[in-house]
């Protein structure tokens, strides 16, 4: 089941299965140093990364809930090129290649950044994570700040760019608008839109939704999009075992990513990589 990605790019991604380990999930990958199943992995996503430090977060940012668990998306630690130079050298050791996962503000910050990856060799691909502009947005359309952002960089990567959408925010128009820009693959999915109430009376909190109760809506966001996109597709969410998997893959996707299975077992994606091999049957 290996898979090729970003053919047209100097260098392009092959994987030797259709599942990776999703951004947030692994850190920076190199504390998977020394683990012999990630050789069953066809990826590993870094967490997302921002161009300067960010450690601004004070809120524990995952929450165990009935369905799954609930996590605030938004970016924070040492920056990209701490990360590279601490890195670089443990990723070239890994028997699965690393994709950076990319959060940038501005098209200015997004094409240094694609320039940094681009001439770091142990950087297999790049993600970008619309998720600061899709919520924020400069109080532009959703649609508007994606554009801007995009529009004339990703042909300027020599590794392939994903471009990862979040679920509800209007991704088939920025569906569009990313392949028109050169994207190589889409990834669909990220935690759904949800809240929590805050300790000791305080207002609702914005964070997202994972865990298996969200892949039947990762399914239908896949077999929508997939039925208008030529572009392939990585669905993300929901995703723990081979049937679930499976069900992705027959619904339009190429490959699919484990995102919260991860926090709890960190081999999910070997396993679910097993059981795709091995001819996962559908779910119930």
């Amino acid at each position: 089941m290996a898979l090729e990605l970003g053919m047209s790019r100097g260098r392009p991604l092959r994987l030797r299965a259709p599942v990776m380990i999703a951004a947030g999930c692994a850190g920076d990958a190199t504390r998977l140093a020394g683990a012999s199943w990630l050789a069953d992995v066809g990826a590993v996503v870094t967490h997302s990364l921002t161009s300067r430090p960010d450690r601004s977060s004070t809120v524990a940012r995952v929450h165990e809930a009935a369905c799954g668990v609930l996590y605030d998306p938004a970016p924070s630690g040492p920056g990209l090129e701490a990360t590279l130079d601490r890195a670089w050298r443990v990723w070239q050791t890994l028997p699965a290649p690393i994709i950076v996962s990319l959060a940038p503000e501005s098209a200015s910050e997004l094409a240094a950044m694609l320039e940094t990856c681009s001439s770091t060799p142990a950087v297999a691909a790049v993600e970008v994570n619309l998720d600061l502009l899709t919520e924020v947005a400069d109080s532009r359309p959703a649609s508007e700040a994606v554009r801007r952002l995009l529009e004339g960089l990703l042909i300027l990567s020599t590794v392939p760019v994903f471009v990862k959408l979040a679920p509800g925010y209007g991704e088939v128009e920025l569906a569009a608008i990313a392949a028109g820009a050169g994207a190589d693959a889409l990834v669909l999915g990220h935690g759904w839109p949800a809240a929590r109430a805050q300790p000791r009376g305080g207002r609702l909190r914005d964070y997202r939704l994972g865990g298996p109760a969200i892949q039947p809506l990762t399914l239908a966001a896949v077999e929508r999009l997939a039925s208008i996109c030529d572009l392939p597709l990585i669905a993300c969410g929901g995703v723990c075992s081979g049937a679930a998997a499976g069900e992705l893959l027959r619904s339009g996707a190429r490959a699919v990513q484990v995102g919260s299975a991860q926090l709890r077992d960190p081999e999910t994606a070997a396993r679910v990589a097993r059981e795709l091999a091995a001819g996962a049957p559908l779910s119930d």
